[in-house]
């Protein structure tokens, strides 16, 4: 395996048939410190390399910064171990430990729960309202229920470049706790955006929707029923997905 710093030439690293290693401790661009991490995905996004990323020689500050601008810098970014990261610190309020890939252990995890408490929470809060964009986006909306009657909220730290891939892990749905009450977020509930229609796609919202809708006139008042109960998540049993994690 060969290892790499950022910047590399990319026109010398034969980066589809070489099995590449990143450094992430090791970034050498021209501008202050404090925007070298910045930098690094600006590389990454501009020249789309796919590279294996060790964050192994990283402070705990430094990928607590990584993890941060992970979500919150418009700038997509192809480092798949950064969104298992995040489900796992998403995660971590159902214990049982460092399942998926993770920059973090268990220590530094806590550690930035404890730290980046406010923002944590805002991404439950988004998480727990993406069943309100199914709402939004059936042609029913505005006839059968009006999404307009949901709080609004203007907040956009939280950015979909790299937020839309949390999705691709099973653990995403197992955030959608039932409990946190939903927002309508002006600034990111945007009809046919890509990134955010990439998470419908993996959860059964609007495929419940179009379900329930098809009956015939006896069926309304059950079709209020479910609509209702798309605010809160299926039933999933945790303690198994915690024993499959120990197979």
């Amino acid at each position: 395996m060969k290892i790499y710093s950022l910047p590399c030439d990319i026109n010398c690293v034969d980066f589809e048939n070489e099995d590449i290693l990143v450094d992430m401790s090791n970034l050498d661009f021209p501008v202050p410190d404090d925007q070298k991490k910045r930098s690094s995905f600006i590389f990454l996004r501009n020249t789309g390399i796919k590279a294996n990323f060790d964050f192994s020689r990283c402070s705990y500050e430094d990928k607590k910064e990584f993890l941060n601008l992970y979500l919150t810098e418009d700038l997509e970014v192809g480092i798949d171990i950064l969104s298992s990261t995040w489900i796992e610190i998403l995660s971590a309020r159902d214990g049982g430990g460092v399942v998926l890939p993770s920059i973090l252990n268990e220590e530094e995890i806590q550690m930035f729960l404890e730290d980046n408490g406010e923002f944590i929470q805002e991404i439950y809060q988004l998480i727990n309202s993406l069943p309100i964009y199914s709402l939004f986006c059936f042609p029913q909306n505005g006839q059968m229920y009006n999404t307009d009657e949901f709080p609004k909220t203007d907040y956009d730290k939280i950015k979909l470049a790299n937020f839309y891939k949390l999705s691709e892990y099973d653990a995403f749905i197992l955030l959608i706790d039932g409990t946190t009450e939903p927002l309508f977020y002006e600034k990111l509930f945007v009809k046919e955006e890509y990134r955010i229609n990439q998470i419908m796609n993996k959860l059964p919202y609007l495929n419940l929707l179009s379900a329930v809708l098809t009956v015939d006139d006896h069926g309304q008042n059950e079709i209020v029923d479910r609509i209702q109960e798309l605010l809160v998540p299926p039933e999933v049993d945790k303690a198994e997905r915690k024993e499959e994690t120990t197979i």
